[in-house]
């Protein structure tokens, strides 16, 4: 969903409740992704 057809703020609690109620019989919704941190010092 790209930030175009997000709701307006005062619409997002509403429809942030929503998507929770359609995804809570599939979850728990797991993602695995890879992080990579980079650390050094100059």
């Amino acid at each position: 969903m790209s930030p175009a057809q997000l709701p307006a703020a005062e619409a997002r609690p509403a429809f942030t409740e929503s998507v929770r109620e359609a995804v809570a019989p599939h979850g728990p919704l797991r993602e695995r992704v890879r992080v990579r941190i980079l650390t050094g010092t100059r």
